[in-house]
């Protein structure tokens, strides 16, 4: 039965109250509470069995004696702490003499040594063995008692189980979330280790004087893709209560069953917190019925909560423009006042000035005077106030919105703008900063190119035959793009004397030279460029924007000779790059420009080990380049630019796994990185994203793929005779065609 959230509340509604009836009266209870729904009897009664199973076995009476007082080793049983369905755990002390030292010992219950059950015992001390997290008991020791029952030696934890320690703490809610976010930590760290601990509850997380958390108690987990849980003597080993559907179902476990059971337990511990808004949305995500709409991974899951903590929009809830403007002013309370407020008087004071302009002559020097004072307000707005907050997680919606309503002003302006040019030099920068926002490449933006278009030509209409105006054409014709406007920008930028405007300008000719497969035509340019930013870095050491051009730069020399198949000194000029880059990101952590430069790098270096065939390396760096870019999806999902970026690091993860024959790990990174891209402007750079998407996703489907592939093929065909000069697209259906044979 496929339930959704709403459906499995009313099933553990249902179960709940049939566990405080005499089991002999269950059934006829069942019956009355479903009220003749038989899918809803048949869910219910199946869990009720299970939980009656679990009992069972978890409620049996130890066999034989207490052992304390056992010598085991170096170790002394000092009194019984605990016991569980397989052992019984004791407080013990070193006794050998060479140190002191406390310790928990397991020892195997006696009548309990059958083979499967010491198979699962010895799998628990090997999957100890293999956690080493502060977050995780620590293995010590291990052995065999006298009569052949195995025993293992574990960091004794002078600590509350989470509950209690919460319910005598009563912390604030920041600091439940924080010691939650170390729980979570420990159980990604044992999920990377491909071990799913499938009975996280309050009880096996215990909470130290100082507040640490540690998680104990691994007796009933399992390495993933080992084989299916312990089946014997009670058959399924879990805590119902904290269980996930699919546990209580005697499905396959996976570490999508511990993010649920990580939910449950939030849930608890944010029990009697006020105001929870975004935090109930957390919870109701990790504890989702179907596995597939849970959070991806405990990090996930703790991500999202870090997120809250931030103020930022969590991913539990609508990405809404709403929604996402209310964190972004509940983090920017003063600069969106000031926004705001500027606006208005933006607004109010261009319609006074504007109607006081056209009034009559004798009144036209008051009026020029108001004019003037507003161009100088708006041009602040524009500049100044829009600069201040560029860098801002999320900043990019309120930038498209202030500039925007600016503009509809400025172009009141526009029309009175006749041979000043000064105010021609102004509009042009401005409508060139509102085509940024729009649609720039290379910057953060909304993705509409097309606007960006748009704002782009009123600019370059203000500028054509302006004195002076070179520089400020040469950079608005490079944002137009196209080899004709880059060849143009190269003259201007020549004759204006200006080097940085003119490097960029070899920058831009040098991608569209490479663009018709003339990568040695490209290269030349870009050892221009070398040249060029080497001599401005010279004049300016300190200058933050003169280093990280020099390593993109490299970087693009780098792909240059890596169409030329010169594969090593591709590498060799990336990690050159990457090393700057690298000390950029450690100056200043929280740069995004800093993040989305290593990134790239990271990603560029993992397809250069793709093609050498040196598939771990490659992954290894895409898995980089996705962990940076989803730290810049979640500071600013409306950015066109991380999305986009994200889906490259995703689809090319995918590739690499398929390569190293692990397909289905393939799978859910294609799905969401199909995601990304769903409902965007449909551009030749979108298009040929979607169609590498499916083309992978043939690949990891096998035979059953053969349909998406040869979608895919379809599209690049369609792309390469739009663009005949990309060999790289020629290349690609070569590829296709060989894998459809």
């Amino acid at each position: 039965m496929t339930m959704d959230r709403e459906e499995w509340l009313r099933v553990k509604a249902v179960v709940a109250e049939c566990l405080d009836v005499d089991p002999a009266e269950r059934a006829s209870h069942l019956a009355q509470l479903c009220n003749g729904d038989h899918a809803l009897i048949q869910e219910a009664a199946s869990i009720l069995a299970s939980h009656a199973e679990a009992g069972d076995f978890l409620e049996q009476p130890a066999i034989g004696p207490p052992e304390a007082g056992m010598r085991l080793g170096p170790w002394l049983l000092e009194a019984e702490v605990g016991s569980g369905g397989m052992g019984r755990i004791y407080l013990a002390s070193r006794a050998d003499g060479v140190y002191s030292q406390k310790a928990a010992v397991k020892v195997l219950r006696r009548g309990m040594d059958t083979d499967t059950i010491l198979s699962h015992f010895q799998s628990e001390r090997q999957i100890l063995a293999s956690l080493n997290h502060p977050n995780i008991a620590r293995l010590l020791d291990g052995g065999a008692t006298q009569d052949g029952r195995p025993f293992f030696v574990m960091e004794f934890i002078d600590g509350r189980p989470l509950d209690r320690w919460i319910a005598e703490r009563n912390p604030d809610t920041s600091q439940r979330l924080r010691l939650f976010q170390q729980v979570c930590g420990a159980v990604q760290y044992a999920h990377q280790r491909l071990v799913v601990h499938r009975d996280i509850k309050p009880a096996n997380i215990l909470v130290t004087g100082d507040g640490s958390p540690k998680l104990v108690d691994f007796g009933i987990a399992k390495l993933i893709g080992q084989g299916p849980a312990l089946t014997a003597v009670g058959e399924r080993m879990l805590t119902p209560a904290y269980a996930s559907p699919e546990q209580l179902a005697g499905e396959e476990v996976t570490t999508a069953s511990d993010v649920y059971s990580l939910g449950v337990v939030l849930r608890e511990l944010l029990a009697g917190v006020t105001a929870k808004g975004d935090l109930e949305n957390i919870v109701a995500k990790a504890v989702e019925p179907e596995a597939a709409r849970r959070y991806g991974s405990a990090a996930q899951l703790a991500e999202d909560i870090q997120r809250y903590l931030d103020g930022m929009p969590v991913e539990a809830r609508s990405q809404t423009l709403m929604y996402r403007t209310a964190r972004f002013v509940r983090r920017n309370r003063l600069l969106a006042a000031t926004a705001a407020l500027l606006i208005v008087v933006l607004a109010v004071g261009l319609a006074a000035t504007l109607w006081q302009y056209r009034i009559a002559t004798h009144e036209r020097r008051q009026a020029q005077e108001r004019f003037n004072k507003l161009r100088k307000l708006a041009n602040s707005v524009i500049h100044e106030f829009h600069d201040s907050i560029a860098d801002l997680p999320g900043a990019t919606a309120a930038r498209a919105l202030m500039l925007t309503r600016a503009l509809e002003y400025l172009d009141g302006l526009a029309a009175e703008a006749g041979d000043d040019a000064a105010l021609r030099l102004e509009l042009a920068e401005a409508y060139q900063r509102v085509g940024d926002v729009q649609g720039g490449w290379g910057r953060a933006s909304l993705g509409k190119w097309g606007d960006a278009q748009k704002s782009y030509a009123k600019a370059v209409t203000l500028l054509e035959g302006l004195p002076g105006s070179e520089p400020a054409l040469a950079r608005v014709l490079l944002r137009i793009g196209g080899e004709p406007s880059a060849r143009r920008a190269v003259d201007l930028a020549s004759a204006a004397g200006k080097k940085s405007i003119l490097a960029d300008a070899y920058y831009s000719l040098a991608n569209e030279i490479a663009e018709r497969g003339d990568f040695a035509g490209a290269l030349a340019i870009r050892e221009k460029d070398l040249l060029l930013r080497r001599e401005i870095l010279a004049a300016d050491p300190k200058s933050r924007s003169a280093r990280s051009n020099l390593a993109l730069v490299a970087k693009r020399i780098g792909g240059l000779l890596t169409r030329l198949n010169r594969m090593e000194d591709a590498y060799e000029r990336y990690a050159e790059a990457l090393a700057i880059e690298r000390q950029w990101l450690a100056a200043d952590p929280q740069s995004l420009e800093a993040r989305t430069a290593v990134s790239f790098s990271t990603s560029d270096i993992g397809f250069i080990r793709l093609q050498q065939k040196r598939l771990p390396e490659a992954l290894t760096h895409y898995r980089e380049t996705v962990a940076l870019r989803e730290a810049l999806y979640a500071a600013d999902s409306s950015n066109f630019r991380t999305r986009s970026s994200l889906a490259s690091g995703l689809w090319r993860t995918a590739d690499v796994l398929v390569a190293l024959g692990r397909p289905a790990e393939s799978l859910p990174l294609l799905q969401r990185a199909e995601s990304l891209l769903r409902g965007e402007e449909v551009t030749p750079t979108h298009r040929e994203a979607l169609a590498n998407i499916r083309y992978v996703h043939g690949l990891a489907l096998g035979r059953s793929g053969k349909p998406l592939i040869e979608r895919a093929r379809a599209e690049f065909a369609q792309l390469s005779r739009e663009s005949p000069g990309r060999g790289d697209l020629t290349e690609r259906l070569a590829e296709i065609d060989a894998s459809l044979k």
